[in-house]
């Protein structure tokens, strides 16, 4: 049952479905029976998100790394090498996630240097939330409109990628938010055969 669903999340992940894969994630993350590979992987691509990044970063690492501890003798050339991967991802994952912190609370630092408080940054960030969702509703009514208009097959369309709208570009908003983990462009996320 665990195989299936956690192959089903870096499934929905590399499809792109961020929110869906990492809402399923963490319920994932709540099954007291998941063992510590699934549970890793689950924390691996929680690396990823713009919540809790660094703690899942770390928690991956941890986890791989008991997993190539604990049973690594009994694993075969390929087994270890594989987990070592893993354990190597996850340790760049929090590279970034650490990175990303240290931006954010730099940022924080210069914003309030400047006069400014924590208000002012949460009425920017909320304003800037609104018109990021406002552009999303436009590309969407924009994307509806032209497939209402045309015999061609809306995926054919050239519309204007959204993907980046959905990051943060300002002070207190992850960069880690990009959903982007360390992975070789040839490489698969990590998958249960």
């Amino acid at each position: 049952m665990f195989k299936w669903r956690y192959n089903h999340i870096w499934k929905l992940y590399g499809q792109k479905k961020y929110e869906e894969a990492e809402a399923e994630a963490m319920k994932m993350l709540m099954e007291p029976r998941l063992g510590d590979f699934h549970r890793a992987g689950m924390h691996l691509l929680l690396a990823g998100s713009p919540h809790d990044y660094v703690d899942n970063a770390k928690q991956a690492v941890r986890l791989y790394g008991k997993i190539l501890e604990e049973h690594g003798s009994n694993f075969s050339p390929k087994e270890q090498s594989g987990i070592q991967n893993l354990i190597n991802r996850s340790k760049q994952a929090l590279e970034k996630a650490l990175r990303d912190q240290s931006d954010i609370e730099r940022n924080v630092r210069e914003y309030l240097a400047s006069g400014k408080t924590i208000d002012d940054l949460h009425d920017e960030q909320m304003k800037e939330l609104q018109e990021r969702e406002m552009e999303l509703a436009r590309v969407e009514m924009s994307k509806e409109e032209v497939a209402l208009g045309s015999q061609v097959p809306p995926s054919s369309q050239s519309v204007p990628d959204d993907a980046g709208a959905a990051r943060s570009s300002g002070v207190g908003g992850s960069q880690s938010a990009d959903r982007k983990l360390p992975m070789e462009t040839d490489e698969e996320p990590p998958t249960y055969d």
